[in-house]
């Protein structure tokens, strides 16, 4: 038979209960917040548990009653039917059930329950072996639901707290347990213990939990949600909870995938939430950090998480985040930038870390860990033998930064590589060079991020293998001051911010007359691109052009050379002749076979004829027939080695016999170029302005004749005869 007791909140039937001194007294806490969606009838519920424990062992919990207050009732649909009781965990199910008094209080600001032993002895007491034994360690007694109200509930938090008045253990307010004696069994009173007043209750409570979407360690990650069941759907943007953690270590809520949303974020005291290397979270309202490093941004070798919010971060009860970067042990250096208001270098403690001196063109080394370092700064770190992931912890950066003052310092003993300062992007999110939010005052438009081995090169209208208008989290990265002896500065805010989960492979396209060439040397790549467009010059363009910087020792390294020996990695140009030459660079710290391949060929007319020229082997190769060229190089040999040759025949000189001839020349050599099909020899003649001849040699049978004169700079006119037909040029010889 069973024992049945009525609950009737807050107007109770008064039941007598024997106060007993000196009798345990109870503890409750609630625990294991989810959203789940079931029951009868079916709702999308706020479910917890609810745990108790005794200050003593020895007593046989019978019966209980448990009352909440509910600040917010206005997001639950109050109604007795959304009020769920489940105590099949309990394992006693058969023995114990709720008592029909569940239900609101008046004014729907709370609600209870009642739970009680079902199974009695035939003399009316209960069983000793249907009574859960109480002890001094949290026991789970129910789950307890209740219905969210859509859509309101969605936006709300829970508002739920234990009401301690509505548990008393007196006035029919009944935690009550028996007493059995081994030998004798029930002992006088068995079912009327109450224990002793009052109640207390573990600090922690759903006052503040969002039931959008909420984490708990018990059952991991819920979501409101029309599908019964349990489920999360990262898509879509809700409030979101962080509830717990199981344990202080590495154990942590989880983003698991890219492309997560959330309203506002809080991550609860005892709670952490990572983000996983290669996934990102996007907060579109407030976020809350109420533990120490309770957002993680974790990083390995495949990336590292990413994370992006409004602008509105708070920190409570020793809130941080951690933020981090992983450094491979492969020799090499890599270039990162702080996240967080301020750090020193004690996290990078047995790596290496330089900042980069402008005036000196130099990396110094930071030796003292109590280094501060500074927001918007470059650093350089190398692994010291084993691989590391570093961490830095602190709020984070979010708003706008400006970069401290960026200056080009005129030292005549470094003549070509003044303005250089190395910046960083200050956030654990991606910005967009181009985007509005960035700020660029009294710079070139050209960045220069670092793979490890070369320098990537973007601006507006071109970049190089490997760079994009995206700068990844934590990155640094090099400027260029534009005006010798002049400053810049830059800014960015959170509009610049994106989550970039696309390839870091991309390059520009589209562009006509644009040749790219590639240069492979002990496994490396380094790209140089040579553009012919209307609106660039001849000299160094800062909105076109980039600047060539050094790879590492092994590296190749390919370049245009500029007017006053700039070196460039990127060179836009005009066209001014129908015969144009682009002089290359090459160097590498170590000797070889190498090659150079050309690439984006289709860009340029089928008429233009493209053709490398090797200064060191005398050799000439047609790019358009066989776009890779294999050369020798010895390391320390002459850096100006290549020529290009960009020809076409429809701006030519030709002969009045259709006999296709270019005359051109570069520095002190003239050149005399074949453009048809067939055989052809002949003479050549050179003359200075006053009609002396100064040089004479024969046109041989082949693609690209070169003639290199000892004359004084000036004009000379070409005169080229091939059988009965005479070519007539105009060139500027310059002498080296």
């Amino acid at each position: 038979m069973k024992k049945i007791f009525i609950f009737l909140l807050y107007a109770l039937l008064l039941i007598p209960a024997v106060e007993t001194t000196g009798q345990p007294t109870l503890t409750f806490k609630m625990d294991n917040p989810r959203i789940f969606r079931g029951g009868s009838p079916t709702q999308t519920r706020f479910l917890f548990d609810v745990y108790v424990k005794a200050s003593e062992n020895g007593t046989y919990w019978y019966s209980s009653q448990i009352a909440f207050t509910v600040a917010n009732s206005a997001y639950f649909n109050t109604t007795i039917s959304s009020i769920s009781v489940d105590i099949t965990s309990l394992g006693l199910q058969n023995y114990y059930y709720v008592a029909s008094g569940k239900g609101w209080a008046s004014g729907n600001t709370g609600f209870g329950i009642g739970i009680t032993a079902d199974v009695i002895n035939w003399d009316g007491s209960p069983a000793q072996d249907f009574c859960m034994p109480m002890t001094t360690s949290f026991q789970k007694i129910a789950t307890v639901g209740i219905g969210i109200k859509d859509p309101a509930g969605i936006a709300g938090t829970a508002g739920i707290t234990f009401n301690p008045q509505g548990m008393l253990a007196g006035s029919g307010r009944q935690q009550t347990y028996a007493l059995f004696d081994e030998i004798l069994g029930p002992t006088s009173g068995y079912m009327s213990h109450s224990y002793l007043e009052s109640n207390s209750f573990e600090g922690r409570n759903f006052s503040d939990i969002y039931m959008g979407r909420i984490y708990s360690s018990a059952s991991g990650w819920s979501q409101y949600t029309t599908i019964a069941g349990q489920h999360t759907v990262w898509a879509t943007a809700v409030n979101t909870s962080v509830w717990d953690t199981l344990t202080t270590g590495p154990s942590a809520a989880t983003i698991d995938t890219a492309g997560s949303k959330a309203l506002s974020l809080r991550i609860h005291a005892g709670a952490r939430l990572k983000i996983k290397p290669t996934t990102n979270l996007t907060c579109t309202g407030a976020t809350e950090i109420n533990a120490p490093q309770g957002l993680w941004i974790a990083s390995d070798a495949t990336g590292t998480g990413s994370f992006i919010d409004n602008g509105t971060i708070t920190y409570y009860t020793d809130g941080t985040a951690r933020v981090e970067r992983y450094f491979p042990n492969d020799n090499h250096w890599h270039y990162w930038s702080m996240p967080v208001t301020s750090s020193t270098a004690q996290p990078f403690t047995g790596l290496f870390m330089r900042w980069f001196e402008e005036p000196t063109y130099l990396f110094k080394e930071i030796i003292e860990i109590s280094t501060p370092l500074h927001v918007m700064w470059g650093y350089s770190v190398a692994a010291n033998g084993i691989n590391a992931t570093v961490g830095v912890t602190g709020s984070l950066n979010s708003g706008t930064f400006t970069s401290p003052t960026l200056t080009s310092t005129n030292v005549p003993s470094l003549s070509g590589y003044d303005g250089w300062n190395f910046v960083g992007n200050p956030y654990p999110s991606s910005i967009n060079w181009m985007s509005s939010g960035y700020t660029k005052t009294g710079i070139d438009a050209t960045k220069y991020t670092w793979d490890g081995s070369v320098y990537q090169t973007y601006n507006m209208v071109d970049s190089t293998v490997g760079a994009n208008r995206f700068i990844k989290p934590e990155q640094g990265f090099f400027v260029h001051v534009t005006t010798n002896g002049g400053t810049g500065s830059i800014a960015v805010n959170n509009t610049a911010r994106v989550h970039f989960a696309g390839s870091y492979n991309k390059k520009a396209t589209g562009t006509n007359d644009k040749l790219v060439l590639i240069a492979t040397a002990n496994g490396i790549d380094d790209e140089a691109h040579v553009v012919f467009s209307s609106d660039a010059t001849l000299n160094f363009d800062p909105d076109y052009d980039a600047y060539k910087l050094m790879g590492i020792s092994h590296a190749p390294n390919l370049y245009s050379l500029l007017p006053s020996d700039i070196m460039a990695a990127v060179n836009w140009l005009p066209w001014t002749s129908p015969s144009q030459i682009v002089p290359m660079g090459f160097s590498c710290g170590l000797s070889g076979a190498y090659h150079i391949t050309a690439s984006n060929l289709e860009s340029f007319s089928s008429a233009t004829e493209i053709y490398i020229e090797d200064l060191k082997e005398n050799i000439t190769q047609d790019l358009i027939k066989d776009p890779v060229y294999h050369f020798n190089y010895s390391k320390g040999e002459e850096t100006n080695r290549f020529l290009l040759h960009f020809a076409n025949p429809t701006l030519g000189v030709y002969d009045p016999q259709g006999n296709k001839l270019q005359i051109y020349s570069y520095d002190d050599v003239v050149y005399v170029k074949h453009l048809s099909s067939g055989d052809i020899h002949g003479s050549v003649l050179i003359y200075d302005i006053t009609g002396q001849k100064v040089f004479s040699g024969k046109l041989e049978n082949l693609l690209l004749n070169k003639f290199r004169l000892t004359v004084t700079t000036g004009f000379y006119v070409v005169k080229v005869q091939t059988g009965q037909v005479f070519v007539t040029g105009k060139v500027f010889l310059n002498q080296k």
